[in-house]
């Protein structure tokens, strides 16, 4: 830990996911372009790049060597929320989308907009919220609303809770094939 930042939080899943998800996604993405899911690995490899670099840049602009870089703290805020809607998002997705790239049903568009709804209510909560930053403990949000409350840990536990049904109907779907 460097200061309070939780290293290999964001370092190790966010290499793993970059590493494992961009050439999968490309692959898909290339042989079937019009399939959704080679560019949702595409799109989950690119926001774990985004938060890993954002988090190193971050580091060791604010928290290393102070005043050498630039936009320290906009790099540890992007860090910060971007993880929300480029984790639990495409996993609910993916879920969704499997094999066949449509929803099972019809009737899984409302569960569908209800996720895509509280993925972006959950990043905007966490984008704005005021006080530190999630994992950088002695850097504060720049970009703080007041009115905007502190829901990361519940907004986390509704959608990996969203995330759970997806993957139970990932087992129906099997079970009825």
């Amino acid at each position: 830990s460097r200061e309070g930042v939780d290293v290999f939080d964001y370092w190790f899943e966010n290499t793993m996911l970059a590493i494992a998800t961009s050439p999968v996604g490309a692959v898909v993405a290339s042989r079937r372009p019009d399939h959704p899911v080679g560019w949702i690995f595409c799109a989950i490899g690119f926001i774990a790049a985004v938060r890993h670099f954002g988090a190193e840049y971050a580091t060791y602009a604010v928290l290393a060597e102070q005043g050498v870089l630039p936009w320290g703290a906009i790099a540890a805020w992007i860090s910060s929320w971007v993880w929300f809607p480029g984790t639990v998002g495409p996993i609910i997705i993916l879920g969704l989308l499997f094999p066949e790239g449509h929803l099972p049903s019809p009737r899984w568009r409302i569960f569908a907009w209800f996720a895509a709804t509280v993925v972006v209510g959950g990043t905007l909560a966490v984008a704005f919220s005021p006080g530190p930053l999630s994992g950088f403990g002695s850097i504060e949000n720049p970009f703080p609303v007041g009115w905007v409350p502190r829901l990361a840990t519940p907004v986390e536990a509704l959608m990996w809770s969203l995330a759970l049904v997806t993957a139970l109907s990932l087992l129906v779907r099997l079970n009825h094939a």
